[in-house]
């Protein structure tokens, strides 16, 4: 094993250094990236020392080289961390972006990631929504029987009713980047009858051209209810 490192000598934020390999604007290529990373875990395996300290740093080291090769290995992680660096990799999101982006598709990816994370917390991370319908039963108004009337008190004015109401409302409550619970409740009436429901739905975005949902309810007309949806984009435009 190469002379021991102490741990502020260990640059963890420098992934070309960390596997030895050129940064510059013509990349070490895949295999010169392999080759590398096949060496140095096999200098810095743990299981190769057997005094703590070594064994501790050599563990170090070999955790850190994993992850440079997982990031230089990867032509999107790659493009990311050459761009911003290690603060780029922690954005999350990219696990829903369309791969094979250019280098200005990413930085337009990157700031719309971060506008979108200001603005969950200027929302405080709810989505409201309401609805209220009405259903006005106004027949007497065109289709009246003044005979029928003209005896009972205030039979001279036509009749105007509500007849159905129906309140609805939501929340959405965003758990990460790809997973959102969703509440809502509904309240109906009509003719004198009334009910409602309550639902959870649990909804996760799995790419950029699809998500899926599972929802949960119950309300005393319907009973209990799971449900299941799936969307997804079959082509460009679709």
């Amino acid at each position: 094993m190469a002379p021991a490192l102490e741990d502020d000598e260990i640059d963890n934020n420098d992934y070309y250094s960390l596997l030895n390999v050129r940064r510059e604007v013509v990349h070490a290529t895949q295999e010169e990236l392999k080759g590398s990373y096949r060496r140095l875990c096999m200098l810095y395996h743990p299981d190769k020392h057997r005094d703590p300290e070594l064994k501790r740093q050599a563990e170090q080291l070999f955790n850190l080289v994993h992850q440079a090769y997982k990031v230089l290995s990867d032509p999107q992680l790659r493009a990311i961390y050459d761009i911003y660096g290690k603060r780029g990799l922690d954005v999350e999101g990219w696990e829903v972006v369309e791969r094979k982006r250019t280098p200005v598709e990413i930085r337009e990816e990157f700031e719309r990631l971060q506008r979108e994370r200001e603005e969950r917390r200027l929302q405080q991370r709810t989505n409201p929504k309401g609805m209220i319908s009405v259903g006005v039963d106004a027949t007497d108004l065109f289709d009246r029987y003044e005979e029928d009337y003209d005896d009972l008190p205030g039979g001279g004015f036509s009749h105007v009713e509500i007849n159905k109401m129906h309140i609805s409302q939501s929340i959405e409550a965003p758990l990460t980047t790809t997973d959102t619970a969703v509440l809502s409740g509904s309240l109906s009436t009509h003719n004198g009858n009334g009910g409602g429901n309550i639902n959870l739905a649990l909804r996760r975005v799995t790419s950029a051209k699809g998500w899926g949902e599972v929802e949960f309810g119950a309300g005393d007309t319907h009973g209990p209810l799971l449900g299941m949806k799936i969307f997804r984009n079959l082509t460009a435009r679709w």
